[in-house]
């Protein structure tokens, strides 16, 4: 199952770069916003705030 979201976040997160990109927008700009939903992420083992 592991191996099956992984390759399935890689997809979308390729193709969401890919279209941000033929956008217009500069690659290290959408490369810093998808690490930003990275760090964003919380995590199901600490309490929401």
């Amino acid at each position: 199952m592991l191996a099956e979201n992984y390759a399935e976040v890689s997809q979308v997160l390729q193709d969401a770069f890919e279209d941000a990109v033929l956008m217009g927008v500069e690659e290290q700009a959408m490369r810093a916003i998808l690490a930003d939903v990275v760090a964003g992420l919380v995590s199901p083992k600490r309490p929401a705030r």
